[in-house]
């Protein structure tokens, strides 16, 4: 009998455990990234407390902006479906796009807007930002071209609230409408297709590209300069 009450007591243990770290295991390889701060264990247990509290976990929160002389131009096609989105909202969706990039010396030029699959339904469901998956599903529905780096698809998703980047051999942004807010979903997933990754999710620090944490309450739009330089140099090696 107590050898079974101490397996079930190591038991609530390990599920205690697990239950409070998985989220920092999952996030050991954003902590990698040479220009992202890492997200030690001390971190994590900090976050901890601070939400335990009602509080967002920030050490610093840098705003870093370059002199810009001439901004770069990137073209992006963009596809609708199963949305009552049209080429107005998003001519308008990425004046306000712009009015963040264009701070980095970023300009998201619309090439063209795919609308003819506004009514059909886009079978998304499971494809958990899988780079297969995501390619065989869009496949069906939308012609990519290489000639066009970035494929931004916009999908009325229920119950998906968030984005997704992939970048089989060109960049691939799928958003779903009911994202809380898809304007700055989309900001984030486009700082993917020109070379930033997310922040470590428990980095201390809140910025356009923190994959979690308190941005739903700021929606932040400012990068640190390790963030800035990773852009301007992408850019440049692309010119030359």
């Amino acid at each position: 009998m107590k050898r079974f009450i101490l397996f079930c007591i190591l038991i609530i243990i390990i599920g205690i455990f697990f239950f409070y770290f998985e989220p920092f295991f999952e996030d050991t390889l954003p902590c990698l990234r040479e220009y992202d701060y890492p997200t030690c264990l001390h971190k994590y247990i900090n976050y901890l407390i601070a939400n335990k509290s009602g509080n967002c976990y920030i050490e610093f929160n840098e705003s870093y902006f370059p002199e810009i002389y001439e901004k770069r131009n990137i073209s992006v096609n963009v596809y609708l479906g199963n949305t009552s989105l049209n080429d107005k909202n998003i001519v308008n969706l990425f004046k306000q796009i712009n009015n963040v990039w264009n701070n980095y010396g970023i300009n998201f030029s619309l090439n063209n807007i795919d609308e003819s699959k506004t009514k059909e339904y886009i079978d998304m469901i499971n494809v958990d930002c899988q780079i297969s998956l995501i390619t065989e599903r869009l496949n069906k529905y939308f012609n990519f071209s290489d000639n066009i780096n970035i494929h931004l698809v916009i999908l009325g998703l229920p119950n998906v609230k968030g984005g997704c980047h992939i970048n089989p051999s060109y960049h691939v942004i799928t958003v779903s409408t009911e994202a809380d807010n898809l304007t700055w979903v989309i900001i984030h997933e486009l700082g993917h297709a020109i070379g930033l990754c997310d922040k470590a999710l428990y980095s201390g620090e809140i910025n356009m590209m923190t994959h979690n944490g308190c941005i739903t309450e700021k929606y932040p739009t400012n990068l640190g300069k390790k963030q800035v330089e990773t852009i301007l140099n992408n850019q440049r090696e692309k010119c030359h």
